[in-house]
């Protein structure tokens, strides 16, 4: 069973950002829980950049929604800009300690 190890809250904008590494590297993560609680966000799995330039690379994450990303490559490879506002997501990360 998955147990919740480690949290953290995200500001983000215009720039490009990501889950903090030390929060998952070396500790087994093997599932994290993202809540959108203000500003929709547009993100992506395979590492590339998340523009926020008008091509619409990516997937948009509304304020409100919460998902879930599985397995390493997802973890390290989830990138992430604003959709159209700047604004802040919680993280949990869990793993099976």
């Amino acid at each position: 069973m998955l147990k919740c190890y480690d949290m953290e809250t995200i500001a983000f904008g215009a720039s490009v950002a990501a889950l903090t590494p030390a929060k998952y590297t070396n500790k087994f993560c093997e599932e994290v829980l993202i809540s959108v609680e203000t500003g929709a966000l547009r993100y992506t799995l395979n590492g590339t950049t998340a523009p926020n330039d008008g091509t619409k690379v990516g997937h948009v994450a509304a304020i409100g929604s919460s998902f879930r990303l599985t397995g390493s490559n997802d973890i390290k490879n989830f990138k992430f800009t604003q959709s159209a506002a700047a604004g802040t997501i919680n993280v949990s990360y869990f793993n099976n300690a």
